[in-house]
């Protein structure tokens, strides 16, 4: 017994004075009894033969609060799968004109190899005189270069 003044002393607050959460102090708002008391037997107004609150007797103002909240969750989410389908189109049409572009590249350094090897090629027969000119049908492989 003597433990529980020492408490009650230490805290500045006796067992008999400590305030009930939620009517007047800071952690409930500062709803009175009486409103409490009315939310009270309103909400047991409201409840069927089971104890359930129904449907129909929600009051008007909720029911279309939470309609509210419900259609602007249903649009956050339909939002969030629109910008990652966007996000995957996206990122995988890079990817596939990255691997066109790759491919044209590779296609050009080819061509481009083609083509020293022809300039060669022609270079040699300049310097050898074997040009084919005037009608020589002489060998014209590349092989035979």
């Amino acid at each position: 017994m003597a433990s529980s003044n020492c408490q009650g002393a230490e805290s500045g607050v006796s067992d008999n004075e400590t305030p009930p959460l939620g009517n007047g102090s800071s952690e409930g708002g500062g709803r009175s009894s009486a409103s409490t008391e009315e939310d009270d037997r309103l909400r047991k107004k409201r409840q069927g033969a089971m104890g359930k609150e129904r449907v129909g007797d929600r009051p008007p103002v909720l029911t279309v609060e939470r309609a509210l909240l419900d259609s602007s969750m249903a649009g956050n989410e339909g939002m969030e799968k629109a910008a990652g389908a966007l996000a995957r189109a996206s990122t995988e049409g890079a990817q596939l004109v990255a691997t066109q572009v790759g491919a044209i590249a590779s296609a050009i350094k080819e061509g481009n190899v083609v083509l020293q090897m022809l300039v060669g090629i022609m270079a040699d027969r300049r310097r050898n005189g074997n040009g084919n000119r005037g009608g020589e049908h002489g060998d014209t492989s590349p092989s035979t270069c």
